[in-house]
């Protein structure tokens, strides 16, 4: 059965470049560190796709972050791998957010692209990121399901993965934040920590796996099992794209974990990573554990976000 992963790289000799492509997964060796880092932008840079990247990113960057402890965000390597540097709309889930909840998307278009992050002169006159627009049509897909039943700005929202914290910037935002949960590797919680701090000043803030009635609150996952533990409890589980790149241990960790604990799930997955037979595995799980209350494709339909409700 052909799985659409890259070969492997036959290891001929024992010299540095191989040994380090091979260890991280590269599809090819690159001469230096520094060159293996900029390859590593882009995740066809790795056999795995998505899988990889993350767990190169996951083992450098907080190298990055303990160097300049994130003072002078703008200029440090570690944005730049969670942003996107393609600046435009994604008319494909624009459309799809608008034909369901034209006003919600206009609510968070509104808010605009992160005022912070990007270097001077990055973003053109005018323009916004991919991301900013995709993340926009996402929350307002969100918002047209949830909102005719419950006020958004009382929902209790965790999310596995926050990148670097667009989303929690947009709903607090355009809504206000009752109580948001993220989960994530210990150095991106910094990362999403910093930023929200700089964009959502008067949002308040907490680590660590103890309670917190309101606010922003992030659990890193080297505490997971003591966070799941304390047993929380979500109105809206939110991963678009973090959870379904995971291994399938770990992607079934989070299903058995967490989502016996929401009444909704937004989820967005691409049918190349990790491959397309493992990605529809997926949403078939999905489906066996909560009804599928919608969806749109995007991406000439290889990429799916769908809003899962319980049973």
């Amino acid at each position: 059965m052909a799985t659409g992963r890259r070969p492997r790289i036959p290891v001929t000799d024992s010299g540095y470049e191989t040994v380090f492509a091979e260890m991280f997964g590269f599809v090819q060796p690159h001469p230096t560190f520094g060159a293996a880092l900029q390859a590593s932008e882009d995740p066809r840079a790795f056999r795995r796709g998505g899988v990889d990247f993350w767990n190169f990113k996951a083992r450098v960057g907080a190298a990055f972050a303990d160097v300049c402890d994130l003072v002078e965000f703008q200029h440090d390597p570690l944005f730049h791998f969670c942003t996107a540097r393609d600046f435009g709309q994604d008319r494909e889930a624009l459309a799809a957010a608008r034909s369901r909840a034209p006003r919600w998307l206009e609510r968070l278009l509104a808010v605009g692209d992160s005022p912070i992050g990007y270097r001077p002169g990055t973003i053109p006159t005018g323009a916004c990121s991919v991301f900013h627009t995709r993340h926009a049509a996402q929350l307002a897909f969100l918002l047209h399901h949830i909102a005719p039943h419950r006020d958004p700005a009382t929902l209790r929202i965790g999310e596995i993965g926050g990148g670097f914290g667009n989303f929690a910037r947009l709903w607090g935002s355009a809504i206000g934040i009752h109580a948001w949960t993220i989960l994530d590797m210990p150095f991106m919680t910094r990362l999403q920590r910093w930023f929200l701090h700089k964009t959502l000043p008067n949002v308040p803030q907490a680590a660590g796996a103890a309670p917190v009635a309101t606010g922003l609150r992030w659990v890193d996952t080297e505490h997971r099992n003591e966070f799941v533990d304390e047993g929380p409890e979500f109105d809206v589980l939110i991963s678009t794209h973090a959870w379904s790149e995971l291994p399938r241990d770990e992607w079934l960790w989070y299903l058995h974990a967490l989502l016996p604990r929401t009444r909704h799930l937004l989820y967005a997955a691409s049918n190349e990573t990790p491959d397309p037979v493992e990605s529809n595995w997926r949403l078939d799980r999905l489906a066996r554990e909560m009804r599928v209350e919608d969806l749109y494709h995007t991406h000439g339909r290889s990429t799916v976000t769908a809003l899962f409700t319980a049973k």
